[in-house]
């Protein structure tokens, strides 16, 4: 059964984040540009992740955003 391109998308951000220490905001930018990413995560793709309500996102120096 094939996998639309989006579907690939929120597996590959909620992965990195899995992978991440829990105890420290991961920044948009670095989920997106992952070395060894092969599928590469638009940042805008990620903020249609928080508004569904799948990740959450801090703003400003010490946030994620």
């Amino acid at each position: 059964m094939p996998v639309s391109q989006k579907c690939q998308y929120a597996l590959r951000a909620i992965f990195e984040l899995a992978r991440s220490d829990s105890t420290v905001p991961v920044k948009m930018a670095q989920i997106a540009k992952t070395p060894g990413n092969t599928l590469a995560l638009p940042r805008d793709y990620l903020h249609e992740l928080k508004r569904g309500g799948f990740i959450t996102a801090l703003r400003g120096k010490d946030g994620a955003a």
